[in-house]
């Protein structure tokens, strides 16, 4: 039986852990380029997705301010209708809003003017309250006088002490 000499032995040997390494260092390489694809693909995807949302426009486009692709002039035109639309439906709402302030200032003058004729009549009711009452205590003082009762005097301010009971019936 023949053995393979050692020299062979020892050469595979080095060459199987040079292929080692190797593999190794593939392996980390491999893992390297695929995070850059991802990185890669990822700045692919968000310029995409900004070259499709996103418009770019010339300067000359920048500055005009109407539209002159195909259809600009139709755009305009509905524009300008929808303007005059809004400008309408603005000014109708505009003379409805005035009429309401009208109408709130009428209401509000209106109660002014029945709120001051309700303290008026208020203040007539207390007067002739009073004046009731003024009428009662004069009956009151003439009757008290007839039943020898001591009255009142209106120009004296108190009771009338000259006087005598006396008894009528």
């Amino acid at each position: 039986m023949a053995l393979p000499s050692l020299h062979k032995c020892l050469r595979l040997s080095d060459e199987n852990e040079q292929l080692v390494k190797k593999l190794k260092k593939l392996h980390m390489r491999n893992k390297d380029l695929e995070k850059n694809l991802g990185q890669i693909q990822e700045k692919l995807h968000l310029q995409q997705l900004m070259h499709d949302c996103v418009t770019s426009r010339d300067v000359q486009v920048q500055t005009e301010t109407h539209l002159w692709h195909k259809g600009g002039y139709s755009k305009d035109l509905n524009l300008e209708s929808d303007n005059v639309r809004l400008l309408q439906m603005y000014n109708e709402l505009q003379k409805r809003y005035v009429k309401e302030i009208k109408t709130n200032q009428e209401q509000s003058e209106a109660i002014k003017n029945l709120t001051d004729f309700f303290e008026e009549v208020e203040d007539l009711k207390h007067a002739v309250q009073e004046s009731v009452k003024l009428n009662n205590d004069a009956v009151f003082v003439g009757r008290g006088d007839c039943l020898g009762l001591p009255s009142l005097l209106p120009d004296s301010g108190g009771f009338r002490t000259d006087t005598k009971p006396s008894m009528v019936l």
